[in-house]
């Protein structure tokens, strides 16, 4: 063999070592992007559908940006450990979060707040309202799923796999819990106020949009986890309870009328002029307005709400049961969460009068789980739409509140002798306004939004509500029977009508003060009887005390409970999930030190967990 020869023999051989060995450099080091690299694109990408990067990036530092990562990537960890090929669990994981991303963008744009983790129970109500909203995609988000299929593509090129056996399996598993333990340890580590104040945590739950900007939506959807379980009150026993409601047994007054009573909890309903003097082309509320400034038999005033935008149940369960949810975790659903059996309330209360009760909602009976919450509360008769032939007009695809108070009108002119209690929840005014629709023209325009639709839409909405208001009350004026109506809005609407009217006030939405958030969580309400009550006017409350408010101005018998609330009212007008005044209208800040907020946990906590 010549000496040419075995030079180019060896240097091919020393050429095809080369070559391998880099290539497996490459492989590894392609491996490394991929393991460590794909969490931070999941990262990027999942929060890109709410926010502008750039927009979160100014209020993330490095240690939120961490904590953010590590979620994304001991969720991808957990997988790889579990499948054993990389290539599947992260191919498994993008899918999952593009999917969860262009959901949270829908809920975000419907709703104004992103997924909570309690919305898993909300997924049948959310698809039977899916037909009014519109799912059309802005173009970022276009670019937004063309980068998560990219991604893809690129993880199928990324593999690394386990090795099999039992010794192996054993590292597996102890990898798997080691890194459960992590993401749990996470969840713990961002509920210690110390570290929350360390990482420049936002911590104000209120305004879940805001909080998901600022810390991530990873670390703010974790840490919402810590709100799931209810906590005992401070100092709590059942003797406690008893004995603060014991307190007031003896203090019964018996009831001197038992008027038929028609409560109407109107979807949405609300004047969003409590944000700031609004122009419009008509007066969108004449005849409530007339209600709300000095009507005889009246009182009437703002509901202080728990929620905005959504979760409606949580404003029935405040108003029939006088519970107020400053004491649940936030973005609780009582109704899906807590019901679970018989539940004393103002509709057991009126049977044990003697009442006929009726509960009426022109929608699906699974929703919210109403169907088996009205049992439990003890309604006698259950109306919704998929179990009653209700009739009537429809606006948009809903029926309207005309056709609800002629429902009404029509049951109590049926009615036997007995005192009658009808609770109805209406569906006009429910969101989804960006539509055009044939059978809803735009009756009012609201001065510098006239361009807006979707703001034209809801204000001719009120004031078609306003209208059915009107036939109602001067209905029952004539009627034989003393009646007493109860009438108030769940909430207000989402962020399609709100955040435009925060704007034309000079309000960023983004960033509210607390004061200002409060105004998005205040409603009318009234209380009108066609006999003689004390008027009042201007007053001010939250929801879970306006059933108590009612039964003690048009006569009728209150419970212990109800007797506890009135003295608490005096002192503490509003406690909501998102405030608490005291007396002048003050915040309070310190409500864990109040001795009479610490006793409502106590009866609220003994009442939902503890009586039978």
């Amino acid at each position: 063999m010549t000496e040419q020869v075995i030079e180019e023999d060896f240097l091919s051989k020393v050429g095809g070592f080369i070559r391998k060995y880099y290539k497996d450099i490459l492989e590894k080091v392609w491996q490394l992007i991929g393991f460590f690299g794909v969490p931070y694109a999941l990262f990027y990408l999942t929060n890109s559908y709410l926010y502008e990067y750039k927009e979160v990036k100014e209020f993330l530092n490095w240690q939120k940006c961490l904590i953010n990562y590590l979620f994304f990537a001991l969720f991808l960890w957990t997988l790889f450990l579990v499948i054993g090929r990389f290539r599947v669990a992260a191919i498994i994981e993008t899918v999952f979060f593009m999917a969860f991303g262009l959901a949270d963008y829908y809920v975000f744009n419907f709703r104004g707040n992103p997924i909570l983790p309690w919305d898993i129970n909300s997924i049948k109500v959310a698809s039977s309202v899916a037909d009014n909203y519109s799912y059309k995609l802005e173009s970022y988000v276009w670019n937004i799923l063309i980068g998560f299929v990219a991604l893809i593509i690129l993880e199928f090129f990324c593999e690394i796999k386990l090795k099999k056996g039992l010794y192996a399996y054993s590292i597996r598993v102890i990898g798997v819990v080691a890194c459960i333990f992590s993401i749990y340890g996470l969840v713990i580590y961002l509920n210690d106020e110390d570290h929350m104040y360390d990482i420049e945590m936002y911590p104000f739950v209120f305004q879940q949009d805001v909080m998901t900007k600022r810390n991530g939506l990873m670390l703010t959807f974790m840490y919402d986890f810590n709100f799931v379980k209810v906590k005992k009150p401070s100092g709590y026993s059942d003797d406690k309870a008893k004995k603060y409601l014991a307190e007031y047994e003896d203090k019964a007054v018996k009831e001197t009328k038992k008027p038929d009573v028609i409560v109407i909890m109107d979807e949405a309903f609300a004047d969003m002029s409590v944000i700031g003097n609004i122009e419009t082309n008509t007066d969108y509320m004449p005849f409530i307005r007339k209600l709300m400034y000095g009507y005889d038999n009246t009182v009437s005033g703002y509901l202080n709400m728990s929620i905005v935008g959504g979760n409606t149940p949580n404003s029935e369960y405040e108003f029939l049961t006088g519970d107020t949810l400053k004491f649940l975790p936030m973005g609780s659903v009582p109704y899906q969460q807590y019901m679970f059996g018989e539940r004393d309330s103002l509709v057991s209360q009126l049977k044990d009068l003697g009442y006929h009760t009726t509960a009426m909602h022109p929608y699906y009976q699974k929703g919210w789980n109403r169907y088996n919450v009205y049992d439990y509360f003890g309604f006698d008769d259950k109306y919704f739409k998929d179990t009653s032939v209700l009739g009537g007009k429809t606006i948009r695809s809903y029926y309207s509140d005309e056709s609800i108070v002629d429902w009404i009108i029509d049951k109590t002119e049926r009615a036997s002798d007995d005192p009658q209690f009808i609770f109805s929840v209406t569906m006009q005014n429910h969101s989804g306004f960006t539509e055009n629709f044939d059978n809803l023209p735009h009756t009012v325009s609201v001065k510098g939004l006239e361009k807006n639709d979707a703001v034209s839409n809801y204000f001719s909405l009120v004031k078609l509500t306003d209208k059915a208001v009107e036939k109602l009350i001067n209905h029952y004026k004539e009627a034989d029977r003393d009646t007493v109506i109860v009438f108030f809005g769940d909430h207000q609407p989402n962020t399609t009508i709100g955040n435009p009217i925060l704007r034309m006030h000079g309000m960023d939405p983004e960033n509210l003060s607390k004061e200002d958030n409060a105004l998005r969580y205040k409603v009318p309400y009234f209380i009108w009887a066609n006999y003689d009550i004390e008027e009042e006017v201007g007053k001010e409350i939250s929801a879970n005390y306006l059933s108590g408010l009612m039964t003690e101005k048009v006569g009728l018998s209150q419970t212990p409970y109800q007797l506890f609330l009135k003295d608490l009212r005096e002192e503490y007008p509003v406690i909501s999930a998102v405030r608490t005044c005291d007396s002048k209208y003050l915040p309070v800040e310190n409500e864990d030190d109040e001795e009479d907020i610490n006793k409502y946990n106590i009866i609220q906590y003994y009442k939902m967990f503890r009586q039978k």
